[in-house]
Order: C-alpha cells, then structure tokens, then sequence
C-alpha cells in the first residue's frame, strides 16, 4: 500500500492524487489517502470524493505506520525523474507533485476517473451546452488570497491582453468565457472586444462544477493557478493553451525557504508560454505632446521612405511597431515638441513648402516629386538604411555627392563629416521582469530561427548559412529545434511553425536564438535582430558585423 497526502485545493488535489495513483499502479499495490489535514484547514475543502476515482481513505493507524516505515518528501517543485527509484510498497508521499511530467503517460488512462458524481447546476447546464456548441475559450483570473500572498504573483492585465490578442489571431471566430474567484473585479477590469460570457454563480462550494466547465472548453488561457491548468491538462486535446511563464515572484519566501531557489513550472511543449509584459510598457505610442510655445513658423521637413509603402504619412509616422526601428516616430515627437513639422512627401503639393528633406534609402519608383527634390537647393539629407546585399544601389558613392549629408551605420563610410554615424533605432525598454525571466530560462525550448526564406548572389549574404543551419538541426536536433517567419515550404521544412504575431513573446520561449544578420563582413551592420533577443531574455547566436564586439560586450550572445 502506498499513501499520499492530500493538501490545498482543487487544483493541488488533483496531482497528489495522480502521481500517487501512479506510483501505485506501477508497482502494483494499493492507494490510500490521508485527507486529515482538512480537519483544521479552513482554506480550501476537500474535494476529490465528488468525483469518481477509484480509491479509499486512509486511516489514522494506517496513516502512522506508513510515516514510521518511511516519508518520501519532494524537495523540488521541478520533475525529478529519479524520485520513482525511492517509491516502495508502504511509503508515504509528502508534497505537490504538481509537474505534469510526474503523471504524463497516465493522463489518458485516468481522465475518465475525474467526472463528477453529481450533476452539475442547472444554470451550468445551460453554459455547458453553449460551451460544447462554439469554438471555446476559458479564461481564468486567479485572485483571492494571491492579492495577499507574497508567495504568489496577481497577473497584470497586460498578459491576458496579450494572450487574448494571440488566441484570437489564430481562433478569430471562438467565444471567450471567464471565470474567476474575483469577477466583479474581472468584469470591472478586463475589457475583452470579443464575443464573450463572465461564467457567474460559482462560489467555492461549487468550485467543481467550474472545474468542469472550463475543462470543457476547447482552449484555454490559464492563470498562474493549478485549478486552470489542470483544467487545461484534463481536458480537450486538439486544442490551444497559452499559459504564463511567470507562476511565482522571484524572491518567494516559502518557495526559498522551502526549496532553496525559485524556478519557474514546466508546462506542456505544446502550449503556449506568455512572458509576462509589464503594465507600464504601453502596446501604442502616446502622441499628446504639448506644442512648443514658439511663434515662430515650424521648420517643414519632408520624408521619404522605400519600405513598404511608408510613405503614406499615417503609416510612417504613428503605425509604430512595438518593437524594431523607430527612426520616423522618434523625429516626429522630437519635431512636435521643437517646431519641426516631418511629413510625408505625399502630403506635400510644392517642393517650395518645404525646407529641407530626408530620403530613407535610395529611391526606386518614379514620383514627380522626387526629382525635383533632388533638384533644388534645400538641404538633402539620406539615411542608408539597407545593406548592400539587399540594396546594391543604396551604396552608390556618386548618388552620394546630391546629399547634404548621409547617415549611415557602416563604419568603413563613417568619417563624422559627409558620412555620420548613426545605427538602427531601436526601442531598448524592456517589456519583462528580468529576474522573472531568468527562473524560467531553463525550462524554455532550446532554439529557434525566426527569418524570412530569401535568397541571394552576394558574396557576402547570410541567408544560405541560415538554410544550412535550419537542415542541421532538423537532421540532428529536431525535437529543440523551431523555425518560424514567411515564405518558407513546410513541406519542405518540417520544422517550419508559420508565421508569428509578436516576436518578443515567441523569442521568449527559447533560451537561445540563431539571429543572423542578411549579410557578413559589412562593419557597423547591427539591426534589430540581436536586440529583441536581449528585450526577450534570449541568447542571441549571432552572424553579420565583423566587428560587432565594438558595439556589443562579447558575454552577451
């Protein structure tokens, strides 16, 4: 016979009971329970036994004989493959046992043990089968005692902002239902612009039947709760769950205390890890800058940009990615607040409204306009944004000579006179806690390449190095191994995971990232690619920049 404790709620039942039942089944012998901490436990009720897995209690003589023959505690919240070899007949199990990786290979075998005996409410009913006709979506907020607790972390609206933002890309038509043990906070709170239903009526004597529902629901995005992910756990398995990586503070006392460092859980690889963006990082910029006071008439500077249709003023300017190159946005504020008016040059109607104008790349198209830019007496500014892999003609010294000035990234043009130093802008805040994202570092997947499938002549590309390295490791390390961006064949690539939505999020599910720049052996050339891995707590394995340790310290990729 064995005997497991049962300790905490719902969601710490449920393992305790699954790793025991496990252990026993192994070796072929009984299993017991010992519920008698919830004689003075006030907290949380014991719940197992309204559903129907098939086990006993375990008496009080019962209960002392296994603790005098021996107590088998867990000394780490993490799987501990060897636990099993300390696992006899008559041992008593103390602990959590709360990795999924303890229970794995039973999960199937004993779903069927967690129906519930009584029939659910009949409001519950209702929301069950409305539940089982759309594509659904649970969503768990967990507060209560966690607002107290320093041993716990509240979840800030931004993860499931973030989560929801990510669910609905991929499951546009799915219905999102939301429980919580705080929602009247929740619907106070959470703004969610999608179809959506606040699942009300279940207070803590009723915490199985929400258990069940959510269980129910197709997808999920948990919390940092054991209820929600054992929800997710036993239920559908076709479907999505996004789960967050941080579960605890960084510096838990009881975790410390307990177990001598703090590390964030395992969850399952097909789930979705959400780092955790702080509430201060806000997704758009904010444009209500006051006007400088001058009465002076605003200097007018037109822009010209070859990307992807920036010239079209609203794009160029206020679309600002979260992340990446912010070279417009960054003069446009500056221009709001010092009488410097930056537009577009598809707004400008005479070139002679104009007192200056800046060219981004060299460029391609025929516009009336440009010429006569080109032409005239103002000052003419270029920024060398794209490498001459990618564009050749950017790097024609005689175009060179209408500028005014030229910035530039590459160092080997650099003299501080024509040609001025300036590298790509890049916004450095960090959107994460650091210190949370170093406890969950070694619990990511090992690496991935997040590209676009190009090719090229250039004696100087890198996009053949990122395919023979993509080849490697599907022939040597496909199981560590991701590939995500556009144009790639994924019946050609089988490690090929699509396109992505936010690439800090899906960086931050690896400790390391091959971030190969477009071209090699081009000094100063450093874009953004190795700096979202540094936003993402990532290790960059960098190629590009010859002298790349000029600008970056050597121990950071």
């Amino acid at each position: 016979m064995i005997i497991v404790k049962i300790m905490g709620g719902l969601g710490n039942q449920i393992p305790q009971y699954l790793f025991g039942r496990y252990c026993a089944d192994r070796i072929g012998v009984q299993l017991k329970l010992d519920i008698t901490g919830y004689k003075n436990y006030r907290l949380h009720a014991y719940c197992l036994d309204q559903f129907t897995i098939n086990t006993e209690q375990a008496t009080d003589d019962e209960i002392a004989i296994a603790k005098q023959y021996g107590t088998l505690r867990e000394d780490t919240l993490l799987y501990d493959p060897l636990i099993f070899e300390q696992v006899s007949d008559g041992v008593y199990l103390d602990g959590y046992w709360g990795d999924y990786r303890y229970t794995l290979s039973g999960h199937s075998s004993l779903y069927k043990e967690f129906e519930p005996l009584n029939t659910l409410h009949t409001l519950n009913l209702a929301i069950l089968r409305d539940i089982q006709s759309k594509e659904s979506i649970s969503l768990h907020i967990r507060r209560g005692d966690y607002i107290t607790n320093p041993n716990f972390v509240v979840l800030p609206l931004t993860y499931y902002e973030d989560a929801l933002k990510e669910m609905m890309h991929r499951i546009p038509n799915a219905h999102i239902y939301v429980f919580s043990d705080d929602l009247v906070w929740a619907e106070e709170n959470l703004s969610i612009q999608y179809p959506h239903t606040f699942v009300h009526g279940n207070d803590a004597s009723r915490n199985v039947d929400d258990f069940q529902l959510m269980r129910s629901c197709r997808h999920h995005i948990i919390a940092n709760s054991s209820f929600s992910s054992w929800a997710a756990m036993l239920g559908q398995k076709n479907g999505l769950t996004i789960a967050p990586q941080q579960y605890f503070p960084h510096d838990a006392p009881f975790i410390l205390q307990t177990y001598g460092q703090v590390a964030q859980p395992k969850w399952p690889p097909e789930w979705l890890v959400m780092p955790i963006r702080n509430p201060s990082c806000a997704s758009t910029p904010n444009f209500n800058i006051e006007d400088n006071d001058s009465s002076m008439k605003p200097m007018r500077v037109g822009i010209y940009s070859t990307c992807e249709g920036d010239a079209i003023d609203g794009f160029l300017f206020k679309n600002v990615p979260p992340i990446g190159e912010k070279p417009c946005f960054t003069l446009y504020t500056y221009g709001l607040k010092h009488d410097i008016d930056f537009v577009a040059i598809d707004k400008i109607s005479n070139p002679e409204e104009l007192d200056a104008v800046i060219f981004i790349d060299r460029p391609r198209i025929t516009h009336p306009l440009i010429d006569v830019l080109l032409q005239s007496n103002i000052p003419k500014y270029l920024y060398l944004r794209q490498c001459e892999v990618t564009r050749p003609d950017n790097w024609d010294t005689e175009f060179h000579k209408e500028f005014t000035r030229i910035f530039t990234w590459n160092d080997s043009f650099v003299d501080g006179l024509r040609y001025i130093k300036t590298n790509f802008a890049i916004d450095l805040t960090p959107p994460y806690n650091f210190e949370v994202l170093k406890t969950a570092f070694y619990q990511r997947k090992l690496v991935n390449i997040i590209a676009g499938a190009k090719q090229s002549r250039h004696p100087n590309e890198l996009y053949s190095h990122r395919t023979r390295t993509i080849r490697w490791f599907e022939a040597n390390a496909s199981q560590d191994f991701d590939l995500y961006g556009v144009g790639w064949d994924v019946n050609n690539f089988p490690s090929y995971h699509g396109q992505i939505l936010d690439k800090l999020v899906t960086l931050s599910h690896y400790r390391f990232s091959i971030c190969y720049e477009n071209a090699m052996n081009i000094p100063g050339y450093i874009t953004e690619k190795i700096f979202h891995c540094f936003l993402a707590g990532t290790v960059p394995v960098y190629g590009g920049a010859p002298n790349i340790a000029d600008w970056i310290p050597q121990d950071c990729y």
